[in-house]
């Protein structure tokens, strides 16, 4: 039996894991030893803080119960259903009988799938449940949504925050938004708007004329050219001025957070600045740097786990900032003479 488990499992790390569990019992079972029960349990888990995710003993019951189905054995589901109704306990009576209403194992898309050693050899021998369990209804949603943003052929930035929002409505990854679009139907070649018409065959070539024109007055063309030059010398010493007065700040911000540019650094340095932001508060805030939002998070979040291991942000009702960071980029500033 192969089980995928999502991230924030973990203590230390925030990684997804498998689980494998080796049955020397169905080795005599006729039916059950060409099998392998693929469960994938991404999407099964309580929150219990921003960064800890875990199993309820419901949670665990269930696992064990659908294990027991697969098995040929509804023992512990027909006592589950009898404690969640004596409990009152609806939403996991719910989840139980929506999905094997005849207690009887079978087939769930988006959960659980058992698969032939045969089937697996065809898969690259691949134990990953996801390979085989299927996706939910969401796909076809997903599908849909990429699908009206691309029907114009151009991709608004209001299209992808309405994506993002209904990505996380549906309890996705609001980043997928990104690899989805850009992975849409929209061909990727110059578009035909007309067939080519070979011109008729033996055209002449019209003989060339004198050319005339205006007789250029060579004084008033120094004149201007002189005019110019004075102008560029003036404008030339401005900005010189202002392009090393910015590169030494660029140079400041990439010195202190290495792997971040300047804009991104001055993104993190207000990120640090609070505890919690909200969805709207990290929308304006990257826009007053000239970042899109779910870019900016990520790139801040890949230089976090790079220099920190962990993530500077985690989404829970707009984002939380991790105080472990806050504090380290505050002291380095502090080392630095400068302050948050």
């Amino acid at each position: 039996m192969m089980v995928s488990i999502g991230n924030k499992f973990f203590y230390t790390v925030s990684l997804p894991c498998a689980l494998w569990f080796f049955d020397r019992a169905k080795e005599k079972d006729e039916v059950r030893k060409d099998q392998v029960l693929m469960l994938d349990l991404r999407n099964v888990f309580r929150k219990v803080s921003s960064k800890i995710h875990d199993f309820t003993q419901a949670h665990l019951d269930n696992i064990h119960a659908i294990v027991g189905l697969y098995r040929g054995d509804n023992t512990l589901y027909n006592k589950l259903l009898e404690d969640y109704k004596a409990t009152g306990n609806s939403t996991e009576l719910e989840w139980l009988t929506s999905r094997f209403p005849d207690g009887n194992y079978a087939d769930v898309k988006g959960m659980c799938k058992v698969v032939s050693r045969a089937e697996i050899a065809n898969n690259d021998f691949s134990l990953t449940p996801g390979r085989y369990v299927g996706v939910e209804d969401q796909t076809a949603m997903r599908a849909a949504l990429v699908g009206a943003a691309h029907a114009d052929g151009v991709i608004q930035s209001e299209e992808v925050a309405s994506i993002e929002k209904v990505y996380k409505a549906l309890g996705l990854d609001p980043s997928l938004a990104y690899s989805d679009l850009h992975a849409g139907e929209i061909a990727d070649a110059p578009r035909t708007v007309r067939a080519t018409q070979p011109g008729n065959s033996g055209e002449a070539i019209p003989e060339l004329k004198d050319a005339t024109g205006p007789v250029l007055d060579a004084s008033r063309i120094a004149a201007i050219r002189s005019d110019t030059a004075r102008v560029s010398s003036v404008l030339g010493q401005i900005f010189e001025a202002e392009e090393e007065a910015e590169e030494g700040r660029d140079a400041k911000d990439a010195t202190l957070f290495t792997g971040l540019d300047a804009k991104h650094g001055a993104l993190l340095l207000d990120l640090v600045g609070q505890e919690h932001w909200t969805e709207d508060a990290i929308e304006q805030l990257c826009g007053r740097h000239g970042l899109m939002p779910s870019g900016a998070l990520e790139a801040v979040n890949e230089w976090a786990f790079e220099t920190h291991d962990e993530a500077l942000l985690d989404e829970y009702d707009g984002y939380d900032v991790s105080s472990e960071i806050a504090d380290s980029v505050k002291q380095k500033l502090e080392e630095e003479g400068r302050h948050v």
